[in-house]
């Protein structure tokens, strides 16, 4: 077998790959001895038929097309090994000579995984986000707590501050349904500020069964750039009013909701359980703002096929959680005013900095002798299947690609702990 390089980019390699008779004979015969198998001949055993045989039944077109594929797989594959290419996706194909079962040319042009320009990964320092507890904090959480505990009755009157509204709402827009403004049976404790502003208002002074249409304009700086200053009609229907009377916030409170008997000890403990959280909550912001500098100080191109690959993972994503609000994609760039081509654009930059990061990541695993065992892979999917009763998910952690998938997870985690660690250094 004869293959060489005639074209190289940063991005892309042209393979040009021939084999001779010699080279084809052993993957004829394979060929052969597997197509074998299924031919019934009179005269024959099972699976004995001769070639020519063989051929006359499945036809020599078919028997030469499977030829050609295997030896397709195995001479790209072995001239990959042999120029160690950091191929990224199947080739294309280009067969410029076949004599069947004598001589085969070809080229294959492959996308491959660009250089990357790492900067001294070691010497990246971020400055930490101190964690702070305040009282208000630990009298919030013990304020929610009380709220759970607290005593609910249906309210056969008016809502006011302090109940909680069971409700049906739909907002819509010149007409058009908004995307996420739609639920049934919601439950909203007015008061509690926790919709947009001026909404919880307009249900105080509502009873059960009642109806009400209202607009409300969302905040400039909402989250949603769609909806940020936009006017959107509502229409409610109360369906219950429940009165709620929170307990008093002493010793007795503490023994009932907790192992504690009193409320200094539940009040240490909320402190505790707030400080774990929020060290964890400033270590995963640290950790981002750490991979965010390594993104802005190396070079990298990010290749075509991965950055397209990526950007479908990430409409697979949205469109899953439109579904959750009873809306497809189409739908949802209607409301939106926006075209889906201009959606997939809008996902372009995470899309670009996700591929980035894996593409730092797996430089940098190299450099540092990174290593994942199959043992850490085994070890990896004993602990997900413990989390999985349903037969059918449980059956996916047997397929190769998720072992693939557990196999990468761990190299990044592992990769990232790496630069965290030079970055925690002094």
């Amino acid at each position: 077998m004869n293959a060489t390089i005639t074209t190289r980019t940063d991005t892309q390699v042209v393979l040009t790959i021939s084999l001779t008779e010699a080279d084809m004979a052993p993957h004829v015969k394979h060929v052969y001895d597997e197509m074998r198998k299924r031919v019934k001949a009179d005269g024959f055993r099972p699976g004995h038929a001769p070639d020519h045989i063989v051929e006359r039944q499945l036809g020599s077109s078919v028997v030469q097309s499977e030829v050609i594929d295997d030896l397709l797989q195995f001479s790209y594959a072995s001239a990959v090994r042999q120029y160690e290419l950091p191929v990224i996706a199947s080739p294309k194909v280009d067969i410029t000579k076949f004599v069947p079962f004598t001589e085969i040319e070809y080229t294959a042009t492959a996308e491959i995984m660009p250089p990357v320009t790492l900067p001294d990964y070691k010497k990246i320092k971020v400055k930490r986000t101190e964690t702070k507890i305040t009282t208000a904090d630990i009298d919030q959480v013990l304020s929610d707590l009380a709220k759970r505990s607290a005593e609910r009755k249906p309210a056969d009157r008016a809502a006011t501050t302090g109940d909680e509204i069971d409700f049906d709402f739909a907002g819509t827009r010149a007409g058009v349904a908004v995307p996420g403004a739609t639920s049934k049976h919601y439950k909203l404790v007015l008061g509690s500020n926790s919709f947009i502003p001026g909404f919880e208002e307009q249900l105080i002074g509502l009873s059960a069964g009642a109806e009400k249409t209202f607009t409300i304009t969302f905040p400039k700086d909402y989250h949603e750039a769609t909806l940020a200053g936009q006017p959107v009609e509502f229409k409610i229907t109360v369906n219950e009013v429940t009165a709620i009377t929170s307990p008093e916030l002493n010793d007795e409170f503490a023994a009932k909701v907790s192992e504690f008997k009193t409320m200094a000890e539940l009040r240490k403990d909320v402190e505790v359980a707030i400080g774990h959280e929020r060290q964890e909550q400033a270590h995963k912001q640290y950790e981002n703002d750490v991979l965010e500098e390594l993104l802005a100080k190396s070079k990298y191109t990010v290749p075509a096929r991965l950055l397209e690959q990526q950007i479908e993972r990430l409409k697979s994503d949205l469109v899953e959680n439109l579904g959750s609000s009873g809306l497809d994609l189409e739908r949802y760039a209607q409301a939106t005013g926006k075209t889906v081509a201009q959606i997939e654009e809008e996902l372009k930059p995470t899309a670009e900095k996700r591929v980035g990061l894996a593409m730092l990541l797996t430089e940098i695993a190299k450099a540092e002798g990174v290593v994942v065992s199959n043992e850490d892979i085994d070890s990896e999917l004993a602990r997900l299947r413990q989390n999985y009763q349903d037969a059918e998910l449980r059956s996916e952690l047997d397929k190769a690609e998720t072992r693939e998938d557990v196999y990468n997870h761990l190299m990044s985690l592992r990769t990232i702990d790496k630069i965290i660690a030079y970055s925690d250094a002094k």
